[in-house]
């Protein structure tokens, strides 16, 4: 297999990760969103079907209502990750795709490949510091051995592409 399909193949395993995260976050979102519904049309019946409302009983409305809320909250942040995940995933694919068919031997269409996977180096670059971050911040094996994963690929990919290994 040649250096150019083993690039974008590795290229495409970070993009297909990426919008399967996309696709979790708005699965979930969408679940959650149901749940709320369901909980505030819950919540909504008791209280219209109570003749009088205590004190104590009013306070639990409140309570729950709130946390109505702060499901709608996390909902939210879900359909916000999963649009910001999707367009990422979908920029990092155009980029691959672009490069993989601007690719040629000649002098000029190989500096234009090297250039575009340099973008895409830099945006998966991007994702790796993040996930660096987040492991800072709280230790996760899984999440170090996709970081890990990643930057190994990236080394070499990127070596593959700025070398004259892309040639063979």
């Amino acid at each position: 297999m040649k250096n150019v399909k083993v690039n974008f193949a590795l290229a495409m395993v970070v993009i297909i990760v990426v919008a399967l995260t996309a696709g979790l976050c708005a699965a979930g979102a969408a679940k959650l969103g149901k749940l709320t519904n369901t909980t505030v049309e819950t919540l909504d019946e008791e209280r219209i079907s109570d003749d009088e409302i205590d004190d104590v009983e009013g306070y639990g409305y409140i309570l729950r209502y709130l946390g109505v809320g702060v499901s709608w909250l996390a909902e939210l942040i879900l359909w916000i990750v999963a649009v910001v995940a999707g367009i990422y995933a979908v920029l990092l694919f155009i980029l691959a795709m672009t490069a993989r068919l601007t690719f040629s031997p000649g002098r000029k269409r190989l500096l234009i490949y090297r250039i575009l996977m340099g973008f895409e180096y830099g945006l998966q670059g991007i994702l790796a510091v993040t996930m660096i971050d987040i492991l800072v911040d709280d230790f996760s094996i899984v999440l170090f051995g996709i970081a890990a994963a990643l930057i190994l690929e990236m080394i070499f990919s990127a070596r593959n592409t700025y070398s004259d290994r892309i040639l063979e």
